[in-house]
């Protein structure tokens, strides 16, 4: 397909040359983060919400191994082993059966 293939693993070690792959030993970080996804959407005829608004303390989910962050609505996140971890991190942890 070229160069327009989304490749995941590239993008892995993309976040975590970027953010880092920080944790503190012997703690297990929940990646659930509440942000704040303001969209400045206020109009003078509807003013903002302000905290009541669901965009300022919108969940967003990450993989565990990976620290990519993980849509619900088009993925999901599969707890393996005391982690949250996105389809390929899992791929990657669970024991392959291998034959005689």
């Amino acid at each position: 397909m070229g160069d327009s293939t989304f490749d995941i693993k590239q993008h892995r070690r993309l976040v975590i040359e970027s953010h880092g792959n920080k944790q503190i030993k012997g703690v297990r970080q929940k990646m659930v983060r509440i942000e704040n996804d303001c969209c400045s959407c206020a109009v003078p005829g509807y003013p903002c919400r302000g905290d009541s608004c669901p965009l300022r303390h919108a969940k967003h989910y990450y993989c565990d191994c990976c620290r990519v962050e993980v849509d619900l609505e088009w993925t999901k996140l599969y707890e393996y082993d005391g982690e949250e971890l996105c389809e390929e991190c899992l791929l990657e942890k669970v024991p392959t059966v291998k034959g005689d």
